[in-house]
């Protein structure tokens, strides 16, 4: 019993001892940690979100080569491309995007078939602002641009052809969606012209609206096609056009900028 007693006592004074050392070790990491996130706070966090309108060529040459031949429709070229795209901007310099867009569908119809394509497009992109006037920007930038090409052509004819469901749902058919990809790399520049509205104050925070209104231009470099799909099935041979180019794009922004008090 007294070995017991003996052996709680030390045990006491060691955690008396310790106690303190901890305690204090613990304040640091405290301290450290409510730096730590007061330094993390972005002062100038800012960012927001764009409308773009935006130019680059396409060609549909190629496609229009192989549905010529099969008495098909041919397709109108469509440079048009319509995005919505995220920005964040860091200490008023560093400019990240992250956009996702694509072209209105384009369609012909000739002797009940019915070709139509789309083209839709993921962009990523990093600028850095040249500018110190808050009332405008000017950036050079490069993206990375991950497109998706999608083909359908429709036999109306065929589909049409009966109106009896179980003949309809083995009814042969041309009917089919082929998919391609294209890696491109996008090279240019960008400036807005940014209107200030007024402030808004919270509780702890500060948040300044503007409207970004810009222009961006560069040129575009198709690096790379992926084959022609059709239900995941791979082939061989298909237009592989790389329509390098130019691009032009109008932006209609509506940004924030967020200030802890």
């Amino acid at each position: 019993m007294k070995k017991i007693f003996t052996r709680t006592v030390k045990l006491l004074l060691v955690a008396i001892c310790v106690a303190p050392t901890l305690a204090k070790a613990q304040n640091a990491d405290t301290v450290k940690t409510k730096n730590w996130t007061q330094s993390s706070w972005h002062k100038d966090m800012t960012g927001g979100l764009e409308l773009q309108a935006e130019y680059r060529k396409n060609n549909v040459r190629d496609i229009n080569a192989y549905l010529a031949p099969k008495g098909f429709p041919l397709l109108a070229n469509n440079s048009t491309w319509f995005n919505l795209s995220m920005t964040r901007m860091y200490n008023n310099r560093f400019i990240t995007t992250l956009g996702i867009g694509g072209t209105a569908p384009e369609s012909a119809t000739a002797n009940d078939v019915k070709v139509s394509i789309f083209r839709g497009q993921i962009q990523i992109g990093a600028g850095y602002n040249l500018s110190t006037n808050p009332a405008y920007r000017f950036y050079p930038t490069v993206g990375l641009n991950f497109q998706n090409s999608f083909l359908k052509v429709k036999d109306n004819g065929n589909i049409n052809s009966t109106t009896d469901f179980g003949q309809e749902i083995t009814q042969s058919s041309s009917s089919k969606t082929l998919n391609q990809h294209t890696f491109g790399i996008e090279l240019g520049g960008g400036f807005d012209y940014v209107i200030h509205l007024k402030s808004k104050q919270m509780d702890c925070v500060t948040v300044d609206r503007t409207i970004p209104i810009g222009i961006r231009a560069g040129y575009y470099i198709a690096a790379n096609n992926s084959d022609w799909k059709v239900d995941g099935h791979k082939l061989t041979t298909g237009p592989d056009s790389k329509p390098n180019g130019v691009f032009l794009t109008l932006v209609l922004g509506l940004g924030y900028g967020v200030h802890k008090n």
